[in-house]
């Protein structure tokens, strides 16, 4: 058993080899079948399910990468909505991670969903821990994919086993209008301008976060490995600030020490913007990446809770229950039928946007070496 914990721990440590190079030693996943296709409960069928999920009295989340407001938002309409109270476990990933496999090896099944980033979800999958969606789905409105973005239901991977309720574009660029003028910065070529050597300052790229996730997508999606190279260390001669700190990273561009930052928090950027901070997120010419963030729903196999488990994954991925993760992070929702006012018009995507597939998080341990090595010097500053 300790074994086990001990490998999941490095995993995580290391950058989810387990994602990059297969399942270790330890609990695996049986070869998966097709999963069932979503079929829509009459409502005699909801209504049962809404009194066997009553029986069982509540449904256990965990949770990682919550933010303000939300879980109090969640608890208060699901129990509005059912009667059923919602229980809250939060942590970090790692901290989730660990725990899932060390309840799994102690055979213990207390969490029904969990709400994680895509970069957390890929090393729980050879666990055997995780259900596909689609046989959960059951509401007429969650399984009708003309009422999702772009015309399909996006899940995360192709097994089927996550899926967000709402999108993050994630605009690379944060400034302070007070220092940097209106269109000075319309590419990510412009950040090579010798004025801003020293000034930008950068969220660690050599770790799984915003900072990687720009330094991926730009290396590959935007410009292809060669010339995305040959842009990083360029970039790395320009000397930016790197930091793990994003209320720092944002507050220093707050206050004017610098006036760029690349990889920002947006919970961060909407903080200072309340305080009435001079700050603005211009759209580049080249395509934002959209991620489904901190907010990809997964279902656990052997739950505690299974009729409360399916209620609550068919209407957090609702447009009732997508309405409060959208409200309560400012973002736009995966699905057409969610209100979008009052959300910042950057963070709506565009066609051209890229939306981050499991790919992509699979892709990023290579990533980060590359990334520890052309910053290698600027990080033993």
């Amino acid at each position: 058993m300790k074994n086990g914990t001990l490998l999941l721990t490095l995993v995580v440590v290391a950058g989810l080899m387990v994602a990059a190079c297969g399942p270790a030693p330890g609990p695996t996943a049986a070869p998966s079948a097709p999963a069932q296709a979503p079929a829509a409960m009459s409502p005699g069928q909801w209504d049962a399910l809404v009194a066997a999920a009553r029986q069982e009295g509540k449904v256990m989340i965990y949770r990682s990468g919550v933010v303000s407001g939300e879980r109090e938002a969640v608890i208060q309409a699901f129990k509005d909505a059912f009667g059923i109270d919602v229980e809250y476990t939060v942590g970090g990933s790692a901290e989730i991670l660990e725990r899932l496999d060390r309840e799994s090896r102690a055979g213990l099944n207390l969490a029904d969903v969990a709400m994680l980033g895509g970069s957390a979800v890929l090393p729980i999958k050879p666990l055997g821990l995780l259900e596909p969606l689609p046989p959960l789905l059951a509401l007429p409105e969650v399984i009708d994919a003309s009422k999702w973005q772009r015309g399909k239901i996006p899940f995360l991977d192709e097994e089927k086993t996550a899926l967000s309720p709402i999108w993050f574009v994630s605009p690379p660029l944060t400034i302070n209008t007070e220092l940097v003028k209106p269109g000075e910065i319309q590419s990510n070529e412009d950040f090579l301008a010798p004025k801003w050597k020293g000034q930008i300052v950068l969220d660690d790229p050599t770790t799984f976060g915003l900072g990687a996730n720009w330094f991926s997508f730009v290396l590959r999606d935007v410009m292809g490995i060669e010339k995305g190279q040959a842009f990083w260390r360029a970039f790395a001669r320009q000397e930016p600030v790197i930091t793990r700190d994003r209320r720092q990273q944002m507050e220093w561009v707050a206050r004017g020490k610098y006036p760029m930052s690349i990889g920002t928090s947006q919970d961060a950027v909407n903080t200072f913007v309340a305080l009435g901070a001079p700050l603005s997120q211009p759209r580049l010419k080249e395509p934002f990446f959209v991620a489904l963030g901190s907010t990809n729903v997964i279902a656990f196999k052997k739950a505690s809770h299974p009729n409360a488990k399916k209620l609550f994954v068919n209407w957090i991925l609702s447009k009732a229950g997508a309405s409060v993760i959208s409200r309560t992070y400012g973002a736009p929702s995966t699905r057409i039928d969610v209100p979008t006012e009052g959300i910042n018009p950057v963070l709506m995507p565009l066609p051209q946007d890229v939306v981050l597939s499991e790919a992509f998080y699979k892709r990023q341990t290579e990533d980060l070496k590359l990334a520890g090595e052309v910053f290698a010097a600027l990080l033993k500053k």
